[in-house]
């Protein structure tokens, strides 16, 4: 309630959906949870500071290791996942899977049939998919990664959807209520703006969007962005369910 945006909203749900789920954790005695329950950011960082001392001395203490790895595990939890935002750290931990390992080798296995059959019934999807696959066979570097993003950008055009919908392109000088304005979740490529009389292709940096707001921004590529949404958009639709 008082929430500004639904992004706002079911943020403020994940934090409270996590605070009882360590409630019961911490009360059904998991060591995870309960070993830092009476520390702050300032005392456990004093204790990250004595287990790097110990970690260079030459004979260690392999016991004041483990206990101080294990007292400090939820500081370095937070670096990973607010300071990096690597979402697929935390994934892994949670779910010994690889999150991009899966995803990337989903994708060199479809790829190849997708682009195949983009080629063979291009006509009917348009000049959006026609201009797709030239830009496919102009690339003479990192012919993988542009395949990927080639796949990814043609899936709304072949399922007869709008893909400026999902994969957005704006300029860097224009403003971000006007980059992110309408859009309820999408990845958005924010282009350099050389002042030409044509928009430049040199890119600035890619987001993922949700709710009209950026909430990952600086990742490395197209497929990044997009395994990153479709986690995040797990997320939101089990807190919603």
């Amino acid at each position: 309630p008082g929430s500004g945006t639904g992004h706002q909203g079911w943020t403020t749900s994940i934090k409270y959906k996590l605070g009882n789920y360590r409630s019961k954790l911490r009360q059904a005695g998991c060591n995870e949870v309960s070993v830092n329950y009476n520390y702050n950011d300032d005392s456990l960082e004093e204790h990250r500071g004595i287990l790097v001392t110990e970690m260079k001395k030459r004979s260690k203490d392999v016991d004041l290791i483990r206990s101080k790895m294990d007292l400090t595990f939820s500081l370095r939890r937070k670096e990973v996942v607010e300071v990096q935002a690597m979402i697929c750290y935390e994934f892994l931990r949670i779910t010994t899977k690889d999150l991009f390992g899966t995803f990337t080798a989903a994708m060199d296995e479809y790829c190849p049939r997708l682009i195949k059959l983009y080629r063979v019934r291009k006509g009917a999807f348009g000049q959006g998919m026609e201009n797709l696959l030239d830009s496919l066979d102009e690339q003479t570097s990192d012919i993988a990664q542009q395949r990927m993003r080639m796949c990814l950008e043609g899936l709304p055009l072949f399922v007869r959807d709008s893909g400026q919908k999902l994969f957005l392109k704006c300029l860097d000088t224009d403003p971000e209520e006007k980059q992110t304005a309408g859009v309820k979740m999408g990845v958005l490529t924010v282009l350099v703006d050389d002042g030409g009389p044509t928009p430049s292709q040199m890119v600035n940096r890619i987001a993922v969007v949700l709710e009209e707001t950026i909430v990952l921004s600086d990742l490395p590529d197209i497929p990044t962005a997009f395994a990153y949404l479709l986690r995040v958009r797990s997320l939101k639709t089990k807190l919603l369910s």
